[in-house]
Formats: structure tokens, C-alpha cells, sequence
């Protein structure tokens, strides 16, 4: 996740800039908001009976809120715009405050001078009404109403404040940038160019293999690539495994293992590419042949002067149902005959990975080739995580693009990048 939003900081730096940007917009634009509160006392009048007093704690609850009430009816609300000359009926709220009889009078207002005068006019008007609606035939009343604490005059405007909205909005920017980033990650997965590698989280481990068609410079890193590989867990190795990671790459894995062989042959070295799973048109000695103990010689089928292509032999089941001994015996008696062995395995994610566990655990390293336009993060990341678990002494993982065509041959150049490669 983190190595994706690294990747396409840009997106979460732009909505960023964008929430920023709308935060000092809403700071500007908006009107500010001012609020002043009157709190008013609610009890008993001097004059209230026996009977009044009897339950007066219930009495006095339910009659404040019921004035509580009363001060949100529109009604109301237009006879204090009338009191206060306001262009607008103004915004109030009344609440009785916990475990008393304080009734808590707010208005709201664009201006804090217009706020204390609503705030002001909605007290008193109030304790009009609670002298109408409690006054007797005999000019008495049941309870007091009285300003306790007049309207105060605001200093700051209420929330939101113009520092809130401008921090709202980076926040609400930086969120969607991060979303926005993650969900392109998640719908473009197709790895198009190097830096695409950054979505995946075995990027250490996989390489961007860009063939330009100039034979030295794809010769110096396909020798580069096999050399660092083969001799990574062990001086003398000499085996590598090449495996697609799905089916749809299977042609350029062959086409890389191809390309690898013909590489340190033009080096003057010996190469056998073995195949696991292609079979002949028709039945030849090959692998099998060589896991029963036929000589070397009978099986390699000579191709290019020096590259040994061994397919799955006249028993091709053999191949699969060979022990780790067998194998290890096989590709010693190629090492025995050639310089490099290189083993073309099956594609890892294809649900019949066997027999390539036990000849990638016989291998000196384990190369698993993606396609660049046509291979997936989830692809790569799903073929390293099975080929980690077959106990393979080293996997990597290379991205190859498309080759492109050259004119001529260089061998020389071959010769030359083989030699000068590290």
C-alpha cells in the first residue's frame, strides 16, 4: 500500500492542493456565525397556593420545557425579528440545562451585535408569554420567570471557524487523494513500465528487463541476470529454472530462455535447455531417458553447434514421478556434459505446478518471467508468493518487454558483453 502511494503521490498531493484550496474558498465565502445565550430562571411566584407548591420540583421541570419548546415556534420567531428589525427570522434554540430550571435562550446571528439583540428580545418575550399563559382570573400567577444572565457579545464567530475549514479540507483532501491513489493501484495493475514495480511488494526481488534490440546491451544483462542468479547461494552453480508466471507468458519465458542459451553459447560455453513440459511429435530419448540412466549423449539432441534441447524423453510420466535424488542425479550428469543448464518449466500460476517444485528445489535459482503489457501486480505477486514456497534456494522475478528487432548479427558483440559481464 504504502510503495503504491509513494508511486502516485502526484494524485494525493493534487487533492491535497484541492481540499486546501476549497478550505480557504469556504473560510472566505462563508458567512460567519455568531452566537449569544441568555439564561433565564424558572421557579415558583411568591404567590403560587398550597396547592401550586405541592410537586412544584415536577411542576417547574415541565413547565420549562414546555417554554423550552415554545421559543422554536415560528410565531415566535417573527415577533423577535419585529422586536429586533432583523432582515431575516432569526435562529433559536432554547434547552434546559441538566438538573436545573435554567432556561438557556441561543440565537444565532451574521453579526455578533445582532445575536445579543435576539438573544435579548427572545428572554424577554418569554417571560411575556409565561405571564400570559400562567396569570389567574385573579391577576396572580403560579410562576416567576426572570433573567438571570443577560445576552453576552460574542468576540469570535462559532464553529465552524475559518482555521477549522482550511484544516477540514486538507484532511478531506488528503483522504480522498489516498483513496483515489489505492483504487487507481487496484483497477490499472498492468505493469507497462518500470515503475510500475513499485506496486508490488517483492519489488526487491524483481527486475525490469527492457530488450532493446542491441545485441551487446541484451546480451550483457542476460548474462548478468544469469550469472547473478546461478552464483547467488552457491560458487560453482551452474542450474537455473525458468518459469512463466501465468500461461499468457509462457511464450516469453520460452522465448527468454531461448535468448539466455544462445547468449553464453555465442560466449563459447555449453548450454542444455531442458523442457518439462513440451513432448515431441514423435517419441525421441530425452529427460526421462536420462533419469533411467542413459548416457548423455544418446539424449542431448543438438541444436545451434552447442545447445542441448532434452524434451520429456520417451516416458514422459517418468518425469514427473522422479524422486529429488533422480533429479539431482540427471542434472549432475548434464553438468558433467555441458556448461549451463537451463530448466523451462511449466507457468507457476497454471494449478499443475508439478513437477517444477522438485526440479526448482534441484535448481540452483529459480527465474519467473512476466509479460510488460500483459502481466498484473496480483499475477506477480501470486506466482513469487507459490514459487517462495517450494523451498527453491533463490527466486526472482523479471518483467520482459517486448524484443525489438535488430539489424544484423553481432556475435562478436555477444562474445564481448558475456566476457565483460560481472
Amino acid at each position: 500500500m504504502l510503495k503504491a502511494l509513494r508511486r502516485r503521490a502526484w494524485i494525493v498531493v493534487v487533492c491535497l492542493v484541492a481540499g486546501l484550496a476549497a478550505g480557504v474558498a469556504a473560510a472566505a465565502l462563508l458567512p460567519r456565525t455568531y452566537a449569544s445565550t441568555t439564561q433565564v430562571y424558572v421557579s415558583l411566584a411568591p404567590t403560587a397556593t398550597a396547592a401550586d407548591v405541592f410537586g412544584s420540583s415536577s411542576f417547574v421541570e415541565q413547565r420549562a420545557q414546555t417554554y423550552a419548546e415554545l421559543v422554536q415556534g415560528e410565531s415566535f420567531e417573527r415577533t423577535v425579528q419585529t422586536t429586533t428589525g432583523a432582515a431575516e427570522k432569526p435562529e433559536l434554540t432554547a434547552q434546559i440545562k441538566d438538573d436545573t430550571v435554567l432556561l438557556a435562550v441561543t440565537a444565532q446571528a451574521d453579526s455578533p451585535e445582532l445575536a445579543q439583540a435576539e438573544a435579548n428580545a427572545a428572554g424577554q418575550l418569554i417571560i411575556q408569554r409565561a405571564a400570559a399563559l400562567e396569570g389567574r382570573t385573579d391577576a396572580t400567577a403560579t410562576l416567576l420567570l426572570q433573567v438571570v444572565e443577560p445576552a453576552n457579545l460574542p468576540e469570535t464567530a462559532g464553529f465552524p471557524t475559518p482555521p477549522v475549514l482550511v484544516v477540514m479540507g486538507a484532511v478531506v483532501g488528503l483522504a480522498v487523494g489516498v483513496a483515489a491513489a489505492v483504487l487507481v493501484a487496484r483497477m490499472n495493475s498492468t505493469l507497462r513500465r518500470p515503475g510500475d514495480l513499485l506496486d508490488l511488494s517483492s519489488f526487491e526481488h524483481t527486475t525490469w528487463l527492457q530488450r532493446h534490440g542491441k545485441s551487446q546491451d541484451d546480451a550483457h544483462a542476460l548474462v548478468s541476470m544469469y550469472r547473478q542468479l546461478v552464483s547467488s547461494t552457491r560458487a560453482d552453480g551452474q542450474t537455473l529454472m525458468v518459469s512463466a508466471c501465468t500461461p499468457a507468458d509462457a511464450d516469453t519465458a520460452t522465448e527468454l530462455a531461448s535468448e539466455m542459451a544462445g547468449t553464453l553459447v555465442e560466449a563459447g560455453l555449453t548450454v542444455a535447455v531442458v523442457e518439462l513440459s513440451r513432448l515431441p511429435e514423435s517419441p525421441r530419448p530425452g529427460l526421462s531417458d536420462l533419469i533411467d540412466g542413459a548416457p548423455v549423449a544418446v539424449v542431448a539432441v543438438p541444436r545451434r553447434d552447442t545447445v542441448r534441447m532434452l524434451h520429456a524423453g520417451t516416458h514422459p510420466l517418468r518425469v514427473s514421478t522422479a524422486t529429488g535424488a533422480e533429479i539431482e542425479r540427471s542434472l549432475a550428469a548434464l553438468l558433467r556434459e555441458v556448461d549451463a543448464v537451463i530448466v523451462l518449466g511449466p507457468p507457476v500460476v497454471a494449478g499443475r505446478p508439478f513437477p517444477a517444485v522438485a526440479y526448482a528445489r534441484a535448481a540452483d535459482a529459480v527465474l519467473l518471467v512476466g509479460t510488460q503489457r500483459r502481466s498484473t501486480t496480483r499475477e506477480v505477486e501470486a506466482a513469487y508468493a507459490s514459487a517462495s514456497g517450494w523451498q527453491a534456494r533463490e527466486v526472482e522475478v523479471v518483467v520482459a518487454g517486448p524484443r525489438l528487432r535488430a539489424r544484423g548479427t553481432h556475435a562478436t558483440a555477444q562474445r564481448e558483453a558475456v566476457t565483460t559481464a560481472p
